[in-house]
């Protein structure tokens, strides 16, 4: 029996039981997962490597995640990164989300109307009502393909806090000057610029990685949950004080959420001229990343390349998509397949639509990014 029990395999329980610890010292704490503890943050060990499940990169720019977490930045791995994206065939560097300008069927009408959209939110359930609301019909169409390549899903079947996990926040519309300018003039929330031109980089680098890329941050996270007396736990223990931090197994909310066959296509390579190359195109192929070049973790020059095929419908077999993605890298670098692996269940936060309330003690499950549930956190109201 403990005073705090958190259910929670990731980044929500992790941070929470380091922020209830820090707000509780003297009350016992634990951490009870199911199946491997990590979440998004686990990986494969093979031959020297450890391939992510999930390429994940961290950055500096909220101390709260760097403190807490005790994280000391003259010992992690700085990243430079290269963005691309593939939009209807064409490439687009700089950038790893959709680039509307190669949309010239209707960019010119997008363009017109851009400025006339209100943006007003108003009975938004679903994705799509979100994603039309803030950005109009014609983006809106665009990212329900995208949302059919990844889910098999529609926008109008999905939760509206799915949103996180889409990368159509803010969208690619103008060039990166004009962009700057209108995002100072009230478009900040919803135009997207460079990042070396919205980021302060006076300490040289703002993402960075650990050793052995998620490996090492789980490592460095068992450390500090152990100096913190935060205990990890597998059994059928029991807490005074219960926080479920996604949906646990007696939560009726737990059928609404959306799994997502993926497979993942590991390779070999020397080089790879992109950090993250995301595809919107027709192709299966969503996202290429380099972690074993960006994670330094290069045998003979060689590190690993990571290819993600979302499989909603389950219609490829390893020997497909083997091919497919040995054929889809010739066109950036030479490389030798080195590993296939299979999940079920993948981007853990796309949910059904619904419009139910949460649980007492449930943080809210729709939540994906570092920053967002930090917040969520921290404004929780806890018993004391």
């Amino acid at each position: 029996m403990y005073d705090i029990l958190i259910n929670g395999n990731g980044f929500k329980a992790i941070y929470l039981a380091l922020f209830l610890r820090k707000r509780f010292k003297n009350k016992s704490i634990a951490i009870k997962y199911s199946g491997t503890f990590g979440g998004i943050f686990n990986s494969i060990e093979l031959e020297n490597h450890f391939l992510d499940i999930g390429c994940h990169l961290f950055d500096y720019t909220d101390s709260r995640f760097l403190e807490l977490l005790e994280i000391d930045i003259s010992k992690v791995i700085p990243v430079k990164l290269k963005y691309a994206s593939i939009n209807d065939k064409k490439l687009t560097n700089d950038y790893g989300i959709y680039d509307f300008r190669t949309c010239k069927s209707f960019f010119a009408t997008l363009k017109k109307n851009f400025f006339k959209e209100k943006n007003v939110k108003k009975n938004e359930i679903s994705l799509l009502n979100h994603f039309y609301n803030r950005h109009g019909p014609l983006v809106s169409q665009i990212i329900n393909q995208f949302s059919v390549k990844i889910t098999g899903k529609t926008l109008d079947q999905l939760d509206k806090r799915s949103h996180e996990f889409f990368l159509f926040k803010r969208i690619l519309m103008f060039d990166n000057k004009k962009s700057l300018k209108l995002k100072k003039n009230g478009y900040d929330d919803i135009l997207a610029a460079q990042s070396k031109s919205v980021h302060n980089y006076k300490k040289k680098f703002i993402n960075f990685t650990f050793k052995n890329g998620n490996k090492g941050f789980l490592n460095h996270i068992i450390e500090i949950l152990e100096k913190r007396k935060i205990k990890l736990t597998s059994d059928k223990t029991q807490g005074d004080e219960v926080y479920n931090v996604n949906f646990d197994k007696n939560s009726s909310l737990k059928k609404y959420s959306v799994d997502v066959p993926l497979h993942l296509c590991y390779f070999l390579s020397k080089s790879f001229p992109y950090t993250y190359l995301h595809d919107y195109s027709t192709n299966p192929i969503f996202r290429v990343s380099s972690p074993g070049h960006y994670t330094k973790q290069l045998k003979k020059g060689r590190g690993y390349l990571c290819l993600e095929i979302p499989d909603p419908h389950e219609i490829f077999d390893k020997e497909t998509i083997i091919e497919l993605s040995q054929e889809y890298l010739k066109q950036y670098c030479k490389a030798d397949f080195f590993h296939y692996a299979f999940s079920k269940k993948s981007y853990p936060s796309i949910f059904l639509k619904n419009n139910e309330i949460l649980e007492k003690n449930t943080l809210n499950p729709y939540l994906y990014s570092k920053q967002s549930i930090m917040d969520e956190i921290e404004n929780f109201k806890y018993e004391k």
